[in-house]
């Protein structure tokens, strides 16, 4: 993904209006763990794509990290040189990942920086991998690669952010109506295939029937767990 999505996907989520589709819950300060839709030329490019977004004091979105491992951050121009992006990796998003028990994680982090985005962002950028624990892995004339491993990681003795469990009125009457729509969408595509092919291709995949009494489950037993935690 080109920095200059990442940048007009920022802008728009300050601005409060595009048709990109954010999931997001905080995992901590001014740092949020999201699912994100990205709407580009009248459709949907990126998909389903993993973001740790970051916000000032004010509540501005200011930096972005893109990825769950091989990384990809970008900060606001007006808001370089804040420490937003430090302050994100090594309190927030890289203890989240690693999780509670900091279990060993198949591959290190990577990330890799292009040189194509000026000698002055270049370097900074550098900098903050390495100050993070990033060790350089391979670099050539157009860019270079870094890793993080558990034992270069600075901060290990960080408190394990968590996601606060969240469902709004709101929110879940739209995942309720969002699994009727699944449903009748799921009929319809196997009902025109019966009259077309004059059988049921689709049998194993009926499970998909199910999925709004499962989620009314999933809802269920997150009020019961909230309303246990008040007693």
């Amino acid at each position: 993904m080109r920095d200059e999505t990442i940048m007009a996907f920022l802008k728009n989520l300050n601005k409060g209006k595009s048709r990109n589709l954010i999931f997001k819950n905080s995992i901590g300060e001014n740092v949020e763990y999201a699912k994100v839709w990205i709407w580009q030329r009248g459709k949907y490019t990126y998909k389903d794509q993993d973001f740790f977004l970051i916000k000032n004091g004010d509540g501005k979105y200011v930096s972005a990290i893109y990825g769950m491992n091989d990384f990809h951050w970008v900060t606001l121009y007006e808001e370089r040189g804040k420490n937003y992006l430090s302050n994100a990796l090594r309190n927030f998003v890289i203890p989240f990942l690693w999780g509670p028990n900091r279990q060993e994680i198949h591959e290190p982090f990577k990330v890799s920086i292009n040189r194509g985005i000026g000698p002055r962002n270049f370097k900074s950028s550098l900098g903050l991998a390495k100050s993070i624990g990033f060790k350089v892995d391979n670099q050539n004339d157009f860019k270079i690669e870094l890793l993080l491993s558990y034992d270069d990681f600075i901060t290990k003795d960080v408190a394990t952010p968590n996601l606060t469990p969240s469902l709004d009125s709101d929110t879940k009457i739209q995942l309720l109506e969002k699994s009727k729509i699944v449903n009748d969408l799921f009929l319809q595509i196997k009902g025109e295939l019966e009259v077309r092919l004059g059988e049921n291709k689709l049998e194993k995949f009926e499970k998909v029937l199910d999925l709004k009494r499962k989620l009314e489950n999933i809802i269920d037993d997150y009020e019961f767990r909230k309303n246990e935690g008040r007693g």
